[in-house]
């Protein structure tokens, strides 16, 4: 981890020398966030030049290094003009550099976090740590007249239209929420067995059919159960077969659908549980086009507090800013509280989701499942209410009658029949 945060600041000190003023993007940073010492001299002399406004180049820092060695202080710093010129070689170009400023920033300040945590801090000591050290979002100022300009032209070219959302693979939703959309952060909940892990798979089966890459975290279950689910409602097999030796013409099915299934670009995170810097370390590898999450209450939170509440407002904080900075939707799912059963009406509402404020804050989408049989046994097992109770550049609904729900084979299906609102 070590040869990864110096060659990470090595990269950020090698492009801010190189390019000499995308300082301004990563100004935050303070020298303290750099791992090793002569980086922490070299970052130090660099904020310095730029508070006074001077030029920032291999000239200017390394004069500037060389009267801050010569204080006595850092005599045990292997510095030299030979180190700052090196710093460049590593800069593979001037617009790749330039576009990942803030994210190499952004990593430097996380291991600094993270280094601080395991020495062992006191929970009130992290809480004021966190606050210290949260990542500033890369401002972004344009002229109305720019925005406008450019909107237009998108809207004129149809460029506007390669954000519509990736489709669900239902188009009653699809029609609300305008599919999942990037930067995105769509929460699915409703009660136990109500089908949140059943409609997540569906969606990312049908998203990975449309050829995007999709990580799936498969927190809830094992990954034969996610198999099972998968394998009953691609080849259309009843899951009660399944605690019975399978007949020949079934395992056949299932051969087929199998060897299908698995040219799909869908990768499966089998754990208990993982961490937001599990998740980040993904993105940043597989670059997937759809995350999905199951379950919130899975994720560990990245700093222990007193409060579930506090940890989860960590937790989907940055699962947010991931969508954003990713650009990519993601899909998490969550339990509606035990309340909802409480009352008369039982269809869950957003005051229903557990610790709900932060995730009724963070979250673009929020989705219920809701259906009458797990309130009464002689209600219609594939009759199915699928809310739309939050949805911030769409409108709220109720979609029922037209989506139906087939737990035999793990699928929810279009049917013919009445959307409502």
């Amino acid at each position: 981890m070590n040869e990864i945060n110096r060659q990470i600041e090595q990269q950020l000190l090698g492009a801010i020398i190189w390019l000499e003023t995308p300082i301004d993007r990563v100004a935050w940073l303070n020298p303290q966030d750099f791992s090793f010492p002569e980086h922490q001299v070299i970052w130090g002399v660099i904020k310095n030049l730029y508070e006074k406004k001077n030029p920032i180049n291999e000239l200017t820092v390394w004069e500037a290094v060389k009267i801050e060695l010569m204080k006595g202080r850092n005599d045990f710093i292997p510095l030299t003009d030979d180190y700052i010129l090196a710093l460049t070689d590593g800069v593979e170009g001037l617009h790749y550099m330039s576009k990942n400023i803030h994210s190499l920033g952004r990593s430097i300040r996380g291991a600094s976090l993270k280094t601080k945590l395991a020495e062992g801090l006191e929970p009130e000591e992290a809480k004021v740590l966190i606050n210290e050290m949260v990542v500033p979002q890369e401002t972004k100022i344009f002229k109305l007249k720019d925005i406008i300009t450019e909107q237009i032209k998108e809207l004129g070219t149809g460029e506007h239209l390669n954000n519509m959302g990736l489709s669900t693979g239902l188009k009653p939703l699809d029609k609300y929420i305008v599919g999942l959309k990037k930067c995105d952060l769509i929460v699915l909940s409703g009660r136990p067995s109500s089908g949140k892990t059943t409609l997540a798979l569906n969606i990312a089966l049908n998203v990975a059919e449309q050829g995007i890459d999709v990580a799936y975290f498969n927190l809830e279950m094992s990954g034969k159960q996610l198999a099972n689910k998968i394998i009953s409602r691609k080849a259309q097999i009843n899951s009660t077969s399944f605690n019975e030796k399978i007949i020949e013409h079934d395992l056949k099915k299932m051969f087929q659908y199998g060897n299908n299934l698995s040219e799909l670009p869908l990768k499966i995170v089998d754990k208990g549980s993982t961490t937001l810097e599990e998740i980040r370390t993904l993105l940043k590898t597989d670059n997937p086009g759809l995350v999905v999450i199951d379950q919130l209450l899975k994720v560990r939170p990245p700093v222990k507090r007193n409060r579930l509440d506090q940890e989860i407002a960590d937790i989907t904080f940055g699962l947010k800013e991931m969508a954003k900075e990713f650009e990519i939707p993601v899909l998490l799912l969550h339990q509606v509280n035990r309340e909802v059963e409480k009352r008369a009406d039982k269809r869950p509402m957003l005051a229903d989701l557990r610790d709900s404020g932060s995730i009724e804050q963070d979250a673009d989408i929020v989705i219920f499942i809701h259906r009458d049989i797990l309130f009464d046994e002689m209600a219609d097992s594939h009759k199915v209410l699928i809310r739309v109770a939050k949805n911030k550049m769409g409108i709220i609904c109720d979609i029922a009658k037209a989506i139906k729900f087939y737990g035999e084979f793990s699928e929810f299906k279009e049917n013919d029949g009445s959307v409502y609102s």
